[in-house]
């Protein structure tokens, strides 16, 4: 099992494969993942008040006010531990977002890498596409994803970039195999995994 040296927070374009690699990172390291689709669902299972609001927000099909989220995350890293590392998958898809999470983990003096798994949007196209079964992957729904990632999580990789976060880009067109071995020896070789 590798170990983490510091958390890292995972981007990549709708048909990136993020899923696909977290699901076979996170097992091979000592860190603990923080996917915020899948805090929210589990946490609207709980039956109490916040249970109950996140479970009435996301069954309207609304989304999920920063907030919450905030307060989510903040739970997150206090039970994960200044001593254990942790692996984000796209905590702030907008600047807003950014902002929020880039507070809370300054206050929990939590460093952070960016890894990007790059990938052309017309190949991006194509995957998605080729994916049945969700009611999100119709044409329409698939540009307008492309383009919200355009237009408001692409901004966050820049200004994180602009700051100078480390930010290690992965290519994300060649095969799953292929692209968990680059990851891995980018992080490797960065000194994130050891």
């Amino acid at each position: 099992m590798w170990k983490l040296t510091r958390d890292i927070v995972v981007y990549g374009i709708q048909g990136s494969g993020k899923t696909t690699q977290l699901e076979q990172l996170v097992p091979q390291t000592d860190g603990r993942l923080f996917y915020t689709g899948g805090a929210l669902r589990q946490r609207a299972a709980c039956d109490d008040e916040l249970g109950r609001q996140i479970s009435q927000i996301i069954n309207t099909g609304a989304h999920v006010p920063p907030a919450i989220i905030a307060t989510m995350l903040t739970d997150f890293l206090q039970k994960v531990g200044v001593e254990q590392h942790a692996i984000f998958d796209s905590p702030a898809r907008n600047l807003e977002q950014q902002k929020i999470f880039d507070e809370i983990m300054a206050q929990a003096q939590r460093d952070f890498v960016l890894v990007v798994l790059d990938l052309d949007e017309q190949t991006a196209r194509k995957r998605l596409a080729h994916q049945c079964g969700r009611d999100d992957k119709t044409a329409a729904a698939i540009a307008r994803r492309l383009q919200e990632f355009a237009e408001k999580t692409q901004p966050v990789l820049e200004n994180y970039a602009a700051a100078g976060r480390m930010v290690l880009r992965v290519d994300a067109a060649a095969t799953v195999s292929e692209v968990a071995q680059n990851l891995q020896n980018k992080l490797l070789k960065n000194g994130i995994l050891v």
